[in-house]
């Protein structure tokens, strides 16, 4: 449950308890008040009270426990993360009478004393005036900077190097998002607690690889997405539609599979029983995807196909489509890569399926007319551009500027490096200084063939994560200096294909780079 700018004029601004017993774990609590005490929760006259796995953060009391206020009650408060919350007096927790015993806890950021009337173990505390407040002081107790995320954002979760990592003996099976309990956060061959209510998960650098690009979609898939209504499949022999059909994914909330033009492939099939689809959306015509592997998926599922009569027309029609899909929630905003190379149009493919937001594609030095009437009539007034003048010309540019601005918008915004992997790290770095995925996820995929990315793009995108590029044999500086600037934050980062799309020197070198 999330607690969100709740009001008491009394006591407990999101909860407030009187007698029973209660158990309160894997809550999140924000922006409650409370006009005197417990800011987001009052207990008074419990005998028996476990509060853990919880997210307590800026929450306010008129009087005293901006988080918490406990009284003649025996609170057990373990395994939470207890933030930025104020008060007159006791910012953090305040108890009256009774017990309340804090072990592996995470208070921080506030700006008085944290603490009053409690027995305090195994805590990480920004509070350094905890004798003098009625509190009972054991091991373990250290004031030193967690290490969060993004606490500004509300982000509490433990960034590599945290002091909070691997520190407690035992404690709830799961965490506050349903991690497994305890894990090897800081990769020291010990699977430890962790402080507060996240537990960071394991540091890996796992390969999704199957024995050709069919498998490795269809391991890409089912592992992103465990379970789909509808699916997407496009061929896996050439990648424009493909890589036109994230935005459709995303629309649909659907993993994307590949097929060969003229048969199904059986891991495919299998795929699609594994998730328990029921819809199936071939993007691309007959060319790509015969007329024998739709009458083959007609046998199992309701099929319905996009197509348009090249690959520009295809995209535009998955636009049209990802518009229908979305009615009134359509953003008029578009990608607009080329359509004769993959690279930079993989590089938008999971923020293209995070949003449902169409890539339409263009020839370098030209605009095809259905790219621009799919602007046009989808009155598209934002497009970024992801690639140089050598694969988007300033004349198409141009082209495309008249067009939106026409409709309403401003000059689209052109994303490129030096290179395809520059591209990819440029692009990575506005998706998430746009809040658009997040750093704990990346996927890697080869910069040098298309076949494994092209289902990766739509699996990063279902982690909410951002996509890089590199060569077969060695990361270049581009990528590898986007991985340290997240590094700290990222917990898990999947490669796409195996040891002949991505070496294990540079799946090593990953690992350098994330700074772990």
């Amino acid at each position: 449950n999330w607690f969100a700018d709740n009001t008491a004029t009394g006591v407990g601004g999101a909860i407030s308890m009187n007698y029973g017993r209660a158990e309160i774990y894997a809550n999140e609590f924000s922006g409650n008040q409370a006009g005197t005490t417990g800011g987001a929760i009052n207990l008074n006259l419990l005998p028996s009270a476990d509060i853990y796995n919880n997210m307590i953060y800026g929450n306010t009391a008129g009087a005293t426990g901006g988080a918490v206020r406990s009284d003649d009650s025996a609170t057990d408060f373990y395994f939470n993360t207890v933030y930025g919350n104020t008060g007159a007096a006791f910012s953090g927790i305040y108890n009256q009478n009774g017990t309340f015993t804090v072990q592996a806890c995470i208070i921080w950021g506030h700006s008085d004393d944290a603490l009053s009337g409690t027995t305090i173990s195994y805590t990480y505390t920004d509070d350094t005036n905890l004798d003098s407040n009625g509190n009972t002081v054991g091991d373990g107790v250290v004031n030193a900077d967690p290490k969060f995320f993004d606490p500004a954002n509300d982000d509490f979760r433990l960034q590599v190097g945290s002091p909070c990592i691997d520190l407690g003996t035992g404690g709830p099976s799961t965490d506050f998002a349903g991690t497994a309990r305890p894990q090897d956060g800081n990769d020291d061959g010990a699977a430890l607690y962790d402080f507060g209510a996240w537990e960071r998960p394991q540091l890996d650098v796992p390969r999704v690889a199957g024995s050709d690009r069919y498998v490795t979609a269809a391991d890409a898939a089912v592992a992103a997405f465990g379970t789909a209504d509808t699916a997407v499949i496009a061929s896996g022999q050439n990648f424009p539609d493909a890589l036109s059909a994230a935005g459709l994914c995303g629309a649909h909330g659907a993993p994307l599979l590949l097929t060969r033009t003229a048969s199904l492939p059986a891991d495919t099939a299998q795929a699609l029983a594994d998730m328990g689809v029921t819809d199936v959306v071939i993007v691309g015509g007959t060319g790509a995807v015969s007329s024998a592997v739709e009458t083959a998926l007609k046998a199992d599922y309701d099929v319905t196909r996009i197509f348009g009569a090249d690959r520009y027309a295809t995209a535009a029609k998955v636009a049209e489509e990802i518009k229908s899909i979305q009615g009134q929630g359509f953003n008029q905003w578009a990608y607009i890569a080329r359509g004769d190379a993959f690279p930079d149009a993989l590089a938008v493919s999971p923020y293209s399926f995070g949003a449902g937001t169409p890539i339409l594609l263009t020839r370098p030095g030209s605009l095809p007319p259905a790219t621009k009437s799919a602007l046009e009539d989808l009155v598209i007034d934002d497009v970024i551009i992801p690639g140089g003048t050598g694969a988007v010309s300033d004349t198409v540019k141009d082209q495309v500027d008249t067009v939106i601005i026409a409709n309403g918008g401003k000059a689209s915004l052109r994303l490129a490096g030096a290179d395809r992997y520059a591209t990819a790290a440029t692009i990575a770095s506005h998706a998430l200084s746009n809040g658009w995925c997040d750093s704990a996820y990346l996927g890697v995929a080869t910069g040098a063939n298309f076949p494994d990315a092209l289902a990766g793009g739509v699996a990063t995108g279902a982690r909410s994560g951002g996509i890089l590029l590199t060569r077969t044999t060695s990361l270049p500086t581009a990528t590898a200096a986007e991985m340290g600037s997240r590094g700290s934050k990222t917990v898990w980062c999947e490669v796409f294909g195996g040891t002949g799309a991505v070496s294990d020197t540079v799946k090593s070198d990953i690992w350098t780079a994330l700074g772990w």
